[in-house]
């Protein structure tokens, strides 16, 4: 059996190791992430009988670019904490000020097709949260079509988004009556969305750093990136930006989260603030 130390993640590999796993996804791994790759690359390096982590790092060197331990390290190291409606206030936003002016301008348009992206989605937990918020909606036209997409680089998050079944930890945050609305439950599993809302969802993989991945659904009118810029370096956060603010429809807005608003703005968007929310939007 290996020991701890022959596990322990040297100056060497941490080094290899990041710089691989940051040209293959843009993720950014600091010094003081160090002990997360430490912690949940070791058991891989067990289940590959190798024994150290410069040894997992000349591994991955000799892959071809689509094998599947790729698949498998992108899920080892990607953060996936996602609840429903989480930050809230927030979400009341789109239906309380954005809605409302987006909607009368796609009317002129004769634009009949809502589109909203959430970058980066994890299981699908905002995703759906999304979906619930438009069918609640009580502002949108009769004839409106609209549909919420999902993206995520990581393969199991988008088994998990596309399977749809949650537990009730995930769910602690629905409004009062939501629950019984728009799930249904699965006995021994969880709960799943109401079909209604699962036909009007759909999940892709994807790399926010790659221009052409983000845009492979068209323009979106609303986009959502929260929570995901924080483990991406500066340089990475510009590119992520500069690739969604391509993928907006005019007049679109974008969001990131309250700890992630960029110091800069975002490259051909507009900065609007809504009392102690910041928005981005694409001129018509």
């Amino acid at each position: 059996m290996q020991s701890s130390t022959q596990l322990a993640l040297s100056d060497s590999a941490f080094g290899r190791l990041r710089q691989q796993i940051e040209k293959r996804s843009g993720l950014h791994f600091p010094e003081e992430k160090r002990y997360l790759l430490e912690n949940r690359l070791g058991q891989r390096l067990k289940d590959l009988a190798l024994h150290s982590f410069d040894a997992y790092a000349s591994h991955l060197a000799s892959l071809d670019g689509a094998d599947g331990e790729w698949d498998v390290l992108l899920n080892l190291v990607t953060t996936r904490e996602t609840y429903f409606f989480r930050e809230a206030s927030q979400l009341d936003l789109i239906t309380r000020e954005l809605l409302p002016q987006l909607l009368p301008a796609k009317r002129q348009r004769g634009d009949s097709n809502l589109r909203v992206f959430s970058a980066a989605c994890s299981s699908g937990d905002e995703a759906y949260t999304l979906a619930i918020l438009l069918q609640e909606s009580s502002g949108l036209p009769i004839g409106l079509r609209w549909e919420v997409t999902g993206m995520d680089i990581s393969p199991q998050a988008i088994q998990q988004a596309q399977a749809a079944i949650y537990g009730t930890y995930a769910l602690r945050h629905l409004p009062a009556g939501m629950l019984q609305k728009h799930f249904q439950e699965v006995p021994g599993q969880g709960w799943q969305p109401v079909s209604q809302l699962r036909q009007r969802v759909s999940f892709r993989r994807g790399n926010l750093m790659d221009p052409l991945q983000v845009r492979t659904s068209g323009l979106h009118d609303i986009i959502l990136c929260r929570n995901v810029l924080i483990y991406f370096d500066a340089e990475a956060r510009r590119s992520i930006l500069t690739n969604l603010a391509a993928s907006l429809a005019p007049g679109g807005f974008l969001l990131t989260g309250f700890s992630e608003t960029p110091k800069d703005g975002v490259p051909g968007l507009e900065v609007r603030r809504f009392g102690v929310h910041t928005v981005y939007q694409k001129a018509l």
